[in-house]
């Protein structure tokens, strides 16, 4: 018999229910003037079907979005048709859109460090304070979509990630659970965690190991020998007489980007010299 593997997070977004969601913004969006201050955009995640974003689009004005740039796509359309006036329906990732709204309430949440002038440098040209009000206030998630994959990292991998890793660096994809989501928001604003993409958490890691490596007077003493560093433990005969230095990160993603996380750290500690630094990826 034939074996269906298919994604539960596209299937969510395959039914009736997700059209019907679309529709009820569509129709608001077609009413008569004197009730249509307000137009609509559908934004929907790559990981669906081609039927799914053409049917979409027959409802209502749909572009497709990534993980790498779901933020910058909502906050350019909003700055383009106006933050008051636009709104933006996200879907099918419930907890994508749950957690764009969780960093939206992040910023605005910290007046004093993300001021206007903060806000326009590093996330947006057009978006100030108030705009992004605008923008939390007119999105609109989806309700009933998630990945199988993601929905794993629940209350256990959280309780676990609180008692046992609270020295550790925490990195969560966008698409993972509230909770965990939440944990690295909170260290991301001291820079103790990333959230976002693949590539932002990639970047994160780099950097961090980069930094530690620089730190380190290893990365001066030891003469490059074309050996590759450990990650993980380093066997005796590897071991210098400096303090090493263990960085933890929680991997908030899928796993099988470990493979390039892992061959980008030895990248950075072979380049650096460095056999005093080691990466545990949890």
């Amino acid at each position: 018999a034939t074996r269906h593997i298919g994604c539960s997070l596209a299937e969510s977004a395959e039914g009736k229910g997700y059209e019907a969601w679309l529709r009820k913004f569509g129709d608001a969006s077609s009413s008569p003037p004197s009730s249509s201050d307000k137009k609509a955009l559908h934004v929907v995640y790559i990981n669906t079907s081609l039927e799914t974003k053409a049917t979409s689009a027959s409802i209502l004005p749909t572009i497709t979005c990534t993980s790498s740039n779901v933020l910058q796509t909502i906050l350019q359309a909003s700055a383009q048709m106006g933050p008051d006036r636009l709104q933006i329906c996200y879907g099918p990732d419930t907890y994508m859109g749950e957690n764009l709204k969780s960093l939206l309430d992040a910023v605005l949440s910290h007046d004093e460090s993300w001021t206007d002038s903060r806000i326009r440098d590093e996330l947006h040209p057009l978006h100030t304070r108030e705009s992004l009000r605008h923008l939390r206030d007119n999105l609109h998630v989806y309700p009933h979509g998630n990945c199988i994959v993601h929905h794993m990292f629940g209350n256990s991998v959280v309780e676990t990630v609180s008692d046992k890793y609270a020295d550790a660096y925490v990195t969560a994809h966008l698409e993972v659970p509230g909770e965990m989501f939440q944990i690295a928001l909170e260290k991301s604003m001291n820079d103790e965690g990333v959230v976002g993409s693949t590539s932002n958490i990639l970047q994160f890691i780099e950097r961090k190991v980069e930094e530690a490596a620089k730190d380190m007077p290893s990365s001066r003493q030891h003469p490059h020998n074309g050996s590759q560093p450990h990650i993980g433990s380093t066997p005796q005969s590897q071991q210098s007489s400096s303090p090493k230095r263990r960085l933890k990160f929680i991997l908030g993603t899928e796993a099988g980007m470990v493979t390039s996380i892992v061959r980008s750290v030895q990248d950075i500690l072979d380049a650096h010299r460095c056999r005093d630094v080691e990466a545990e990826i949890i």
